[in-house]
Formats: structure tokens, C-alpha cells, sequence
């Protein structure tokens, strides 16, 4: 099978560099990358040799602009993987309601161009399904992953405090006021901190929300580049997943939960139809509802049962370096690719 990844893109987001790379270990794929950097640069000659020689043309996540662009300068299926709907996350997500026709129409245009779409839950399966009226043969789910070529676990820390860490964007998706709340219910337990990592639209206001609320026991680092990303998490003892409160939070698995796994971390997230497609509580990861008090609980508990902790670390490890690492990702997409087929006539 031959493969053409292209689009407007450096393929290097993770989504798309996790399932390539995991392609282009498989002895039955050629990955062939045309990536461009505008349309006038596109190069017409090059890209119709590229594609007459591909089986399926991949467009990576977030290039909804593009699969319109190239559906007419190719016949080949085109294999879009948004990732993302524009109108669930920009629209509802970040509540931005005078952009709904524009975005509504972004992913309306780029699905209808699509041969075949790559969702990463059957949660945002039947969202974009019934939202766009689709054919559910022609969405797949295929999970995000982690690479684990990045993401390994160090040897465990020692030291005389529970870090509790978190990384991400400050957006609502990720519901990071709600860990600085229930940080606050902590700050009497000396023997707590919390480490959090990223910057977003709503820095600002959490900042103020920890300054108000005098959480002496929150390290706020800021932005860090991808690559620092690693031994960071690897400092902590208990990682924080999601705690929205928007739909969009019900049906994803963040990037972030799949790399605690791969370094053998214990995650405490939101208890959601969405993760449990990929976990299962008390089994390697600890659920809770998305509520600051209930954070606290979750935190306090695994504090003073170390046991615990560890088994849900090391089976969260097991099930995600097992099944969902790069060549793990890899062959559920080649799999998903012969189900459409089949089910295409």
C-alpha cells in the first residue's frame, strides 16, 4: 500500500507524526510526503506523479482548508484525519458563537470532500455522524497514541513531597481552574505540590484565581517547548488529565493522558464515555467527577495508598505502550482502511 501525506504542514504535529511513523515501520506501507507551503508553490507536475503512484491520499489533522484544494487535483480517496470539528472547538468550546456559520461551514466542506474520515473516539464518530449528516462507514476510529520514541519512563523519583503535575493549554477543554481549586482544598498538606505546565487563552485568569485564592502550594511554569516536555512529567508522582465542562470534553482522549501512561504515571482525569473507550477505572486509571472537592479526594486517596498508585501507573504503562504506540496506531489504521473498503459496495 502507498500512502501520500500531503497538505500545508510540517507533519510533525503528534497526532500525524505517530501514526506516520508508525506507517513507515510496517514492511506493507510506503509513506510518501508532499507537504507545501502555499498554494503557489504548490507543484501541479510533482504532486499528480505522487499521487497516480498512491493507493490513498492523507490529509493531517486541522488542514480542513486543504482537503477541497487537493480533492481536485486528485481521484484517489482521500483519507482526512481533522482531529478536531472547528465548530465544537471554537464555537462551543471556547464559546465563540458569532463564528458558527464560518466554522460549521469549514467542517461541512472538508467532510464532504473526504472519502474517508479518521476520528479519534466513537464519541466525536457519532458527533460529526449526526452533526453532518454522514455515512458511518465513512468515519473511523483510530486513537491518538503516544510515541513512545519521545515519551519513555526515567527511573522513578524519590523525595520527600507528592507531585502532583499537570500540562496543557489553558483553555476550557482542559478545565485547569478546577486543579487550581482543588489545590487550594490541599494547601494545608505540606507534603503536596502542584506542577503545571502550558499557557492558553485563559492563563491569565487562572493566574489570578491562584493569586486570590493564595495557593502557595501551585508551581506555574509556563510554556515549555515539546521537547523539555518529557523529563518534566517524569518528575511527577500523580499526573492530571481533563476537567471541562463543555461537550467537547466527553468525547476525547487527550494527547497528554496517552503520554502519563507511556511513562508509567498514575492519571486521575475526568470520569468520561470517552476515556473509558481506552481505559477502565480502578484498572489503570483513577476516574472522578470533574469537581474540585472530588480532584482533592482523588489525590488524598492515592497519597495514602502508595499500592495503589503504582498498580494504576504500571497497568496504564502496559495497556498503553501494548496496544496504542506508533505501530500499535498504525496497524488499527491499516485495519480501519480494509473495513471501509469491504464496506464500500
Amino acid at each position: 500500500m502507498k500512502i501520500l501525506a500531503t497538505g500545508k504542514d510540517d507533519f510533525s504535529y503528534n497526532r500525524t507524526r505517530i501514526l506516520l511513523n508508525g506507517l513507515k515501520r510496517h514492511p506493507d506501507v510506503e509513506v510518501i510526503e508532499y507537504p507545501f507551503t502555499s498554494r503557489k508553490a504548490f507543484d501541479n507536475k510533482r504532486f499528480n506523479e505522487l499521487s497516480n503512484a498512491a493507493d490513498y491520499v492523507y490529509i493531517p489533522p486541522m488542514r480542513h482548508s486543504d482537503v477541497r484544494f487537493i480533492r481536485k487535483k486528485t481521484s484517489k480517496p482521500i483519507v482526512f484525519d481533522p482531529l478536531i470539528s472547528k465548530y465544537l472547538t471554537r464555537t462551543i468550546d471556547h464559546g465563540k458563537w458569532w463564528s458558527a456559520p464560518e466554522k460549521y461551514f469549514r467542517d461541512w466542506i472538508a467532510f464532504k470532500n473526504s472519502d474517508l474520515i479518521l476520528m479519534d473516539t466513537e464519541g466525536d464518530k457519532e458527533y460529526i455522524v449526526d452533526k453532518y449528516k454522514l455515512d458511518p462507514n465513512n468515519v473511523q476510529v483510530v486513537p491518538i497514541g503516544v510515541d513512545t520514541s519521545i515519551f519513555k519512563p526515567e527511573t522513578a523519583r524519590s523525595g520527600d513531597k507528592l507531585v502532583v503535575g499537570f500540562h496543557g493549554g489553558f483553555i476550557p477543554l482542559q478545565g485547569v481552574e478546577k486543579i487550581v481549586k482543588a489545590a487550594d482544598l490541599l494547601k494545608s498538606e505540606k507534603d503536596i505540590v502542584f506542577d503545571i505546565v502550558g499557557a492558553g487563552s485563559q492563563y491569565k485568569k487562572i493566574r489570578k484565581l491562584a493569586n486570590r485564592l493564595s495557593t502557595s502550594n501551585v508551581n506555574f511554569r509556563g510554556w515549555v517547548n515539546y521537547d523539555e516536555i518529557n523529563p518534566i512529567i517524569n518528575t511527577f508522582d500523580v499526573c492530571l488529565g481533563i476537567f471541562g465542562d463543555s461537550i467537547k470534553t466527553n468525547l476525547v482522549v487527550p494527547n497528554k493522558v496517552y503520554e502519563y501512561a507511556a511513562l508509567r504515571k498514575c492519571i486521575i482525569t475526568k470520569d468520561t464515555p470517552a476515556i473509558k473507550e481506552i481505559f477502565s477505572g480502578d484498572e489503570n486509571i483513577k476516574l472522578c467527577p470533574s469537581d474540585p472537592q472530588a480532584i482533592a479526594d482523588a489525590i488524598m486517596e492515592l497519597k495514602s495508598d502508595t499500592k495503589t498508585r503504582l498498580r494504576l501507573a504500571e497497568n496504564a504503562f502496559e495497556l498503553i505502550t501494548g496496544s496504542y504506540d506508533e505501530q500499535g496506531i498504525a496497524g488499527i489504521f491499516l485495519d480501519k482502511i480494509g473495513k471501509w473498503q469491504r464496506n464500500r459496495f
